[in-house]
């Protein structure tokens, strides 16, 4: 690919070939919306296995292990662009001049998720039922979005983008619990007030999680950003931070400052990739209480 500019050069991606020429091209660029020929359908695979023990009187325990793969899911990227093309002159080339984004819809995404859930249930007297679970696992993917354009760093390097996909909490505690009001139970008595007031259950749940990862972009121009200089902004990504780096507990004051500093993340040679795969830190614990009020039918 070296040469200048004004130089042909070609490249063949998804079976299809962009070349340029020294043709001088008039006019504003447009941007084109693509689909791959090679498209495929997706395909999810599901397991479980899980195993349950009552260990005491009205008490259940019970273990479950889950897996969800993704293959073949799609994702839109702009394919008209190459790492180094702005060392040239500062300026977007692109595989083909006559263009500016080339979004390509294609199916090579994958994703995977693994969890491991534990729970305890006991039917208590009066009533009153409590149940508690705690999950653990962990969602990888290199593309969350659909439909919208995905801002990869580099069109070519799917598999630099494979991380914890932003939706995933590796961690989460929820217990419940349902109480069964004993008033007006019985038939006897005044029938509409029994009607109206029995049979009602009381339920309440906390769910508590370590939240979802945080992802540190850079969406300044080159040279501040787009540090591999293939003219697209919006997905850069700095080098790893040093180790020491506070990646939890921060306090409110903290969180009102702004808890990292862009000093703490190291800029990437210009040209080159980010040495930092993927999102890796964490968001703090949030915990989200519900309580509602339900007659049985």
């Amino acid at each position: 690919m070296a040469g200048s500019a004004g130089s042909a050069r070609s490249v063949r991606g998804h079976g299809r070939l962009f070349a340029s020429s020294k043709k001088k091209k008039h006019g504003a660029r447009v941007a084109l919306q693509s689909v791959d020929p090679n498209l495929k359908t997706p395909n999810i695979y599901n397991w479980f296995l899980g195993i349950q023990r009552e260990a005491a009187r009205h008490t259940v325990l019970e273990m479950d292990f889950i897996g969800t793969a993704g293959h073949h899911l799609y994702n839109a990227v702009n394919i008209n662009r190459f790492a180094g093309d702005l060392l040239t002159s500062g300026q977007f080339h692109g595989y083909n001049p006559a263009f500016a984004a080339i979004n390509m819809v294609s199916s090579t995404s994958n994703s995977i998720y693994n969890g491991l859930t534990a729970s305890v249930k006991r039917q208590m007297a009066n009533g009153f039922t409590i149940q508690g679970a705690y999950t653990f696992g962990r969602a990888l993917s290199d593309t969350d979005s659909e439909t919208a354009t995905t801002t990869w760093q580099d069109a070519w390097n799917r598999k630099v983008e494979r991380s914890l996909a932003n939706f995933d909490t590796q961690q989460r505690l929820t217990i419940n619990g349902v109480w069964e009001l004993p008033f007006f139970k019985k038939a006897g008595g005044f029938g509409p007030v029994h009607a109206a007031l029995g049979g009602w259950q009381l339920s309440g749940l906390a769910s508590i999680d370590d939240g979802m990862p945080i992802n540190i972009y850079n969406s300044a121009a080159f040279p501040n950003g787009d540090f591999n200089a293939d003219g697209q902004t919006g997905g850069a990504r700095p080098n790893a931070p040093a180790p020491g780096l506070q990646s939890g507990g921060w306090s409110r004051q903290q969180f009102l400052n702004g808890i990292f500093q862009v000093t703490k993340f190291p800029k990437p040679i210009l040209a080159r990739t980010e040495t930092w795969g993927g999102t890796s830190i964490a968001a703090p614990v949030s915990p989200r209480p519900i309580s509602r009020c339900r007659r049985r039918s």
